[in-house]
């Protein structure tokens, strides 16, 4: 079995090196050379296709943190650290806080525990920073071509975890409060709030930047309580969790590297009510024309949805990142629509401020 399966092992390798050398394009190139498993089946997860597609996308315009998020992603996936038996002490540390496997999956232990290593907010925080994941990726397998890239990575891993209380939602920046002093942070609004109401509590990491601090990931909502027991003793967290677990939902999260909304909310968000679901043929082209339906709305105002709902501008910001959409939006757009991306570049957290006015200008271009 091993040797049949060496070109896929070997290709999959490559791919590893590729990404540890922060050469999104030579590994998009590697996957299409082999995109089917020995059972036929895809072999890459989507959305390592989908992150490698918007490295590649986004070219100079990936800031340093999207870079230092890239790398805690590939810590994460990594099988590279030799002897690493932290990914069994990490399952089973997450199993114990969140009270086992239940909800995780109806296909079976096995799926579960995938879905565990891949999607869930405790395994994730446990294995890069308790049990130092991160920093060893970054000391032992990330190459220099890649963590020139990055800023502060190497303070990253010490961050400690912070409860925080939405304020409020705006299409550049989100406001949130230190649930221990009171004080008040804003940040750029990249879809970490996308689902939080003002109000509500989470938890999360944030590290240094170059021009403040910011979340690692999408933080985890979490009753006042659990928010309040962090904030008095961080290094509680674990036990604050695993204390609330009946009210936390820690599954489902994917680990963006400059848009923090998962692709399944900011698809029902810009997807027109009563229309059915596109063919997979027109996806792209599909949501490049409701993403442009959407923003026109918010930018004139007629939107009426509840301002509690899910963050449409996030939603907006999440699609104009999304490779698919962005290649599809010069067919769907016209000259009129250079305003649109114009007015976007100045109200949407970068990188998608860049992304606008390249389409602006491709826009006008193509009009002149």
């Amino acid at each position: 079995m091993l040797e049949e399966s060496r070109p896929w092992l070997e290709t999959m390798f490559a791919v590893d090196d590729a990404e540890r050398r922060g050469d999104a394009s030579a590994a998009l190139t590697l996957m299409s050379g082999r995109t089917e498993g020995p059972d036929g089946k895809p072999f890459w997860r989507p959305w390592r296709v989908s992150r490698l597609s918007q490295v590649t996308m986004l070219g100079d315009a990936l800031p340093a943190w999207g870079v230092s998020r890239w790398i805690a992603v590939q810590a994460l996936e990594t099988l590279a650290v030799p002897g690493d038996r932290r990914r069994k002490r990490c399952e089973e540390l997450t199993l114990e806080i969140r009270g086992g496997l239940d909800g995780l999956s109806v296909h079976g232990v096995r799926d579960a525990l995938c879905k565990l290593v891949d999607r869930d907010w405790v395994y994730r925080q446990l294995f890069l920073y308790e049990l130092g994941g991160l920093s060893d990726f970054v000391r032992r397998c990330a190459t220099p071509d890649l963590l020139a890239g990055a800023d502060h990575i190497h303070d990253w891993s010490r961050a400690p975890m912070t409860a925080l209380s939405l304020v409020e939602r705006a299409p550049r920046t989100v406001t949130w409060t230190y649930v221990e002093t009171g004080e008040r942070l804003e940040l750029p609004n990249i879809g970490s709030a996308a689902m939080v109401v003002p109000g509500e509590y989470v938890l999360g990491r944030l590290v240094p930047v170059p021009d403040g601090v910011m979340l690692d990931a999408a933080p985890l909502v979490v009753p006042r309580r659990t928010a309040q027991r962090v904030a008095d003793d961080p290094c509680t967290w674990m036990d604050a969790v695993a204390a609330a677990r009946e009210d936390i939902q820690t599954a489902g999260f994917e680990h963006g590297l400059v848009n923090d909304v998962r692709p399944l909310f900011w698809h029902l968000a810009l997807h027109e009510p009563g229309r059915p679901t596109p063919a997979v043929s027109r996806f792209s082209e599909y949501f490049a024309r409701r993403t442009l339906a959407v923003a026109r709305e918010c930018l004139d105002g007629s939107s009426v949805r509840d301002p509690d709902d899910i963050d449409l501008w996030a939603c907006v910001r999440a699609a104009l990142l999304d490779w698919g959409v962005v290649t599809r939006l010069p067919t769907v757009a016209g000259r009129s629509d250079v305003a649109v991306f114009e007015r976007l570049s100045q109200l949407l957290a970068p990188p998608a401020d860049v992304v606008c006015r390249d389409l602006a200008v491709r826009l006008a271009a193509s009009a002149a």
